[in-house]
């Protein structure tokens, strides 16, 4: 079980926007407590804020690499379902928005 973050960023499994706890611990042959305990007590995160994470992870990557991709298709191929979630959960972990954050790498590139 300790390579679960390692697997789950090796495989990016949270690419698929459908993975859900059981589908989780199915793919990595445990059962969905034990990966919840595990989750909830090395991250203090529940499972979809730790998925999340990776997600805005990618995104941010994605956002700096092309300027022309739309923060919307971003958010669909890192794995959000919804444009107000990824919303949510980017601004949560950068203290700005996706467009915020991709003017003020492309500014500071510029510079």
């Amino acid at each position: 079980m300790a390579l679960y973050k390692e697997i789950i960023e090796r495989d990016q499994i949270y690419l698929d926007a459908n993975i859900s706890l059981a589908k989780l611990a199915r793919q990595l042959n445990t059962r969905p407590y034990i990966l919840s305990d595990v989750i909830n007590a090395s991250t203090s995160n529940n499972f979809n804020t730790f998925i999340n994470g990776f997600r805005v992870k990618h995104a941010a990557k994605l956002l700096v690499q092309d300027e022309s991709t739309s923060v919307l298709d971003i958010a669909y191929a890192s794995g959000f379902n919804s444009k107000s979630v990824f919303y949510k959960h980017f601004s949560e972990a950068k203290s700005m928005t996706p467009a915020q954050y991709r003017k003020v790498f492309f500014k500071k590139r510029l510079t």
